[in-house]
């Protein structure tokens, strides 16, 4: 058995990008972890903008 603390799967598939993330129970705060990955999310996207 092999325990996995954090798993993050990403698929770009015609334009879009998907983000799976998992696991342990526990181990993260998933409510802080989305609100993080939003947050960066808008700082790529505004930071993108700017150099268009």
């Amino acid at each position: 058995m092999v325990l996995q603390s954090l798993v993050i799967t990403l698929v770009s598939y015609m334009g879009q990008l998907r983000i799976a993330i998992g696991s342990e129970d526990g181990f993260i705060d998933s409510q802080k972890l989305k609100s993080c990955m939003e947050n960066a999310f808008d700082m790529i996207l505004k930071g993108q903008s700017c150099l268009s």
